[in-house]
């Protein structure tokens, strides 16, 4: 089971939702001390970049993020 589903959008999120998300984790990823916590974070943006640009991840569940590999 993936921990991150990025399926298609709901109706209501447009460009600029995915695109504040991923200015939203990145921040994140340069802020937090825990490298995992960061890695995560710019996996996220990653995710919500693709949606935008039409990245690898775009409309799936492509290669999905699962907890255990967040933890350790």
């Amino acid at each position: 089971m993936a921990l991150f589903d990025f399926g298609a959008a709901s109706p209501g999120q447009s460009r600029d939702y995915w695109l504040e998300r991923a200015d939203f984790h990145l921040d994140l990823g340069e802020k937090t001390a825990d490298t995992r916590a960061s890695w995560a974070h710019y996996q996220l943006a990653g995710r919500y970049l693709d949606r935008v640009y039409g990245g690898e991840a775009s409309g799936s569940a492509a290669d999905p993020v699962k907890a255990e590999e967040l933890v350790g």
